[in-house]
């Protein structure tokens, strides 16, 4: 394995680096701009290569889509929280709305357009980058500042993985996620239809046309989000179940079942790909991409509508606003980790 650090371009005066890591036919990129995944593609012998996720050419591309956010880290509170507000130790905490009346991803000044620190840490069998980044108390709107450390790691064994650390010298709340996008045709011209998802979840959770949890956690018995066995996302994305209507295709978080420790598997079968994915977060959020009417350009090619999946390991979105959604209040002093994986077979 070896690694190289290139130019990720210059936005306002700033420059953004990218951190290349090469093992065999794999190549995977990482970036100080938002601690993001950039590049996971694989070269064959005749030069030519195929991306397995979304990619951003640069990082005035990534400012341009930032609203997609292509592989980055996403803080400090992933998904929706309504109306932008919670109430924590009695105190109601007031966020910058910036979808509407709500709050998403963290914020007009969210860690997906941050510049972190990083470190690159080679062994013998993976190579990790090691970013961190301070949030400060008080930005947007959140209460305490946060020492944030985020590893991405890929090692001989083609598994990409990645860690959150964090810690806050006030009680806050407190819930990232990556937001990568795959399509493993390898490239995203390409409906993901022809993909199979196997998902250990009995449950998930309906949302209203804006997004935000409708407040209840359902059975995904007899619906088109029982994922457990494993489905074509072709069957599912076009059916008539309401909630797929609405959105028109995924736009929902799952809730894992306990006992499973592969909680996602994907595969293609035609160029005979797999991802397996392990993680200790209690829920996946899958989006697929359901833009009929729009354009994203994204390192030279076209996203078409479903022509990529997420897989956005978290807390439930909106948890400090729902009974029975869990807990993201990180205390003052408390110690956050968690991890997850994608294992690459090909």
């Amino acid at each position: 394995m070896k690694y190289e650090i290139k130019s990720f371009g210059n936005v306002n005066g700033q420059n953004y680096d990218e951190i290349y890591i090469y093992h065999e036919d794999i190549m995977i990129s990482f970036s100080n701009l938002g601690a993001r995944i950039n590049r996971w593609q694989i070269t064959h012998s005749n030069g030519t290569s195929e991306k397995l996720i979304v990619s951003n050419q640069d990082a005035n591309q990534a400012f341009e889509n930032k609203e997609r956010f292509f592989g980055a880290s996403v803080g400090r509170v992933a998904g929706r929280i309504g109306k932008a507000k919670f109430d924590l130790n009695d105190h109601i905490y007031q966020l910058e709305k910036n979808e509407n009346d709500n709050h998403l991803h963290g914020g007009h000044h969210p860690y997906d357009l941050s510049l972190w620190e990083y470190q690159v840490i080679e062994t013998e069998h993976k190579i990790s980058v090691a970013f961190t980044y301070i949030d400060p108390d008080g930005n947007n709107g959140y209460p305490g500042t946060i020492q944030n450390k985020v590893i991405h790691s890929y090692d001989a064994d083609h598994v990409w993985t990645v860690e959150y650390f964090a810690e806050s010298d006030k009680d806050t709340v407190f819930n990232p996620t990556n937001h990568v996008y795959f399509n493993l045709n390898g490239h995203y011209q390409e409906s993901i239809a022809n993909h199979h998802i196997q998902v250990s979840a009995s449950h998930y959770v309906p949302v209203r046309a804006d997004g935000l949890p409708v407040g209840r956690i359902d059975s995904v018995d007899n619906t088109p989000f029982d994922l457990r066995e494993g489905v074509g996302f072709g069957q599912v994305l076009n059916a008539d179940h309401p909630q797929v209507v609405l959105k028109s295709g995924f736009d929902h978080p799952f809730v894992f079942d306990a006992k499973q420790e592969e909680r996602i598997v994907v595969s293609l079968v035609e160029k005979q790909r797999q991802l397996t994915v392990k993680t200790d977060c209690p829920c996946v959020v899958i989006y697929t991409v359901n833009l009929p009417d729009s354009i994203i350009w994204a390192d030279g090619e076209q996203v078409s509508s479903h022509g990529a999946f997420t897989l956005e390991t978290q807390h439930l979105p909106n948890a400090m606003n729902e009974e029975g959604f869990g807990d993201v209040t990180l205390k003052a002093g408390q110690k956050y980790y968690s991890q997850t994986s994608y294992h690459l077979t090909y």
